[in-house]
């Protein structure tokens, strides 16, 4: 290797001091590090933050010690020792993130160089005042001895934070699960379930586990996104905000849930697949992995990590059901019966069942709706022909977009015809102001077939990926922000309003709104600012737009959530008093 090849680019090291500072920005907001709705970056967060501050903590009415006496003698010492593990789980939560917070406000003195002044000097109104000089020293290159072992420290003690978040919200979901449990047998359960006597709490422990999966699910996904972009070779700053990678996604999987999880709550599955999704979602074509990579690495190993000290403590009160599922496996495999082999499977299934987030019917799921979503991935022959004879956009348009030659024609026994489309969206709107990168989208969309909820699920992700980039993009050229809009009111929301027929039994929840106010209250933004650009289709669009709008469902927001946006945008009024400019904003060290 060349002197040439092992020189530091300084292009490199200045990305990755940003890429620092704004994991810091978004580690900083989130639960434990922050459990103020006002330091909160939007109203998805500050939901989010409310869904951990009430479902991460253990109403008194639910520790071991007050319900004891309602479970089986004979399932108390397995309940102690998952209780107690806990406690020690719970101790940790309590101890780290106090400890770097500490760390964050007070880093040793030193001399700071002049990048990272400059680079948190950028950052410095979303970052809270009292920890600005911790993320300058997080970053600075300065070689004093304090410094260093500073950082060192600093860097251990957010990963002290992150095992003990994982490992508390993983026992407790675990002592949950086990509260839930019953037997095949008539009066087989921990806490009674009954057609004549359930016990009172028992609802309420199941809402907040299934809420709980849900939390776990989006900060592990967004663990595993984040290494995926973080080894990306190619730039790990978006331009359209001088950010991270990963904060649009982190951002699209808080819509999600916002959108969607207060209209489900029995519907655990669907939240876990979709929040997953939306977390990884740009991560393939990104990061230039495969989707067996995002699946597995990034996805699958985040998402079922498991403290292995807790997983003695796992263990099954009723067997049955375990034991006849060793025996199938093992039948499956073409293994005979033994015993002793399935009385040692019986407990790893039941952790399986009670720990992991992404099993092998989920995993499936994530791998067809990102073909769908990726278009760097190329189709099946089968899935061109199928797409061509459906003909949902136009023969000829079809040929366009997919590349399909009169020798593919020939060798499906197809004939070449120009035939009109199917569907009205692409009957009505013929042109394609992206390139065709949305239409692309919708073809692959229907080569998904299956009654169950895959297309919901790919057109949810999709409209969430749509939003916050229009949301986002501002600071895109002009000739962007135009084609995108036009591309996702011709393409996307048209496909939702006038083609999607699965609107009754699989809905887009409030995401579908959300995607359609924020293309027109941007529409209306760049006809405001550059009128002379605008053309009669851009007048058109938007008074399409705006019809759609009024006639698109909504869901009625629960009032309990609604308390808890209207509580962040209060919080946020009491902070909008005239503030001195960013550049009269004191810098975390005095300019050099």
């Amino acid at each position: 290797m060349s002197t040439e090849e092992i020189q530091p680019d300084p292009q490199r090291d200045e990305e990755s001091r940003r890429v620092k500072v704004g994991y810091f920005e978004i580690f900083e907001k989130r639960f434990p590090n922050n459990t103020d709705p006002a330091n909160c970056a939007s109203p998805e967060d500050a939901y989010m933050l409310h869904l951990e501050k009430k479902y991460l903590c253990i109403p008194e009415y639910l520790k071991l010690d007050n319900i004891i006496d309602d479970i089986p003698v004979e399932h108390h010492e397995r309940m102690v020792k998952i209780w107690l593990k806990l406690l020690t789980h719970q101790g940790d939560l309590e101890q780290y993130p106090a400890l770097l917070k500490e760390k964050w406000e007070n880093p040793p003195p030193h001399t700071p160089d002049e990048t990272a002044i400059k680079i948190t000097r950028e950052a410095i109104t979303k970052i809270r005042r009292k920890f600005r000089k911790g993320a300058t020293a997080l970053i600075s290159k300065s070689e004093e001895p304090e410094l260093k072992k500073w950082q060192a420290s600093e860097k251990g003690s957010r990963r002290d934070v992150y095992l003990a978040f994982k490992n508390f919200v993983t026992a407790l979901r675990a002592y949950y699960e086990m509260l839930l449990e019953t037997g095949e047998n008539e009066g087989e359960y921990i806490l009674p379930a009954t057609e004549t006597h359930t016990h009172i709490y028992r609802d309420e422990i199941a809402e907040r586990n299934r809420n709980l999966r849900i939390i776990d699910t989006f900060h592990q996904s967004s663990v595993g996104t984040k290494a995926a972009h973080h080894e990306q070779r190619k730039k790990r700053v978006r331009k359209a905000e001088n950010k991270p990678y990963i904060a649009h996604e982190i951002r699209a999987a808080l819509a999600a849930i916002l959108d969607v999880l207060p209209h489900v709550p029995e519907k655990k599955g669907l939240l876990i697949t979709l929040t997953t999704l939306c977390a990884i979602h740009d991560t393939v074509e990104d990061a230039n992995v495969t989707i067996d990579q995002v699946i597995g690495k990034y996805a699958k190993e985040p998402l079922n990590f498991i403290d292995s000290s807790l997983t003695p403590h796992i263990r099954p009160g009723f067997k049955e059901e375990h034991l006849k599922k060793a025996r199938k496996i093992r039948r499956k495999e073409g293994l005979s019966n033994d015993v002793d082999e399935e009385e040692s499977m019986a407990p790893r299934l039941f952790q399986k069942k009670v720990i992991h987030l992404i099993g092998d019917h989920r995993r499936a799921t994530v791998k067809q709706i990102l073909r769908v979503l990726s278009h760097n991935k190329p189709l099946q022959d089968k899935e061109k022909r199928a797409i061509y004879q459906k003909n949902i956009a136009g023969k000829r348009k079809i040929r366009e977009l997919l590349d399909i030659e009169d020798s593919d024609l020939k060798r499906w026994r197809l004939k070449d015809r120009n035939e009109e489309p199917t569907t009205k969206t692409f009957r009505a709107w013929q042109k394609e102001y992206d390139n065709g990168k949305i239409a692309r989208f919708l073809l692959r969309l229907n080569t998904i077939v299956e009654s169950k909820p895959k297309k919901q699920l790919a057109l949810l992700v999709k409209i969430e990926d749509r939003s916050d980039n229009i949301a986002s993009g501002q600071k895109m050229t002009l000739d962007y922000q135009f084609r995108t809009l036009r591309a996702t009111t011709t393409r996307l929301i048209a496909w939702c309003m006038l083609d999607y027929k699965e609107h009754k039994r699989f809905p887009l929840y409030n995401a579908l709104p959300r995607l359609i106010d924020t293309t027109l209250q941007e529409y209306k933004r760049v006809q405001i600012e550059h009128p002379d650009l605008m053309q009669e289709i851009d007048t058109d669009f938007i008074e399409q737009l705006t019809d759609w709008k009024r006639e698109v469902i909504r869901f009625e927001v629960p009032a309990k959530v609604q308390k808890v946006l209207e509580e962040y945008e209060d919080s946020k009024d009491k902070l909008r008093k005239p503030t001195p400019s960013d550049s009269q904003l004191p810098l975390p060290y005095p300019e050099t």
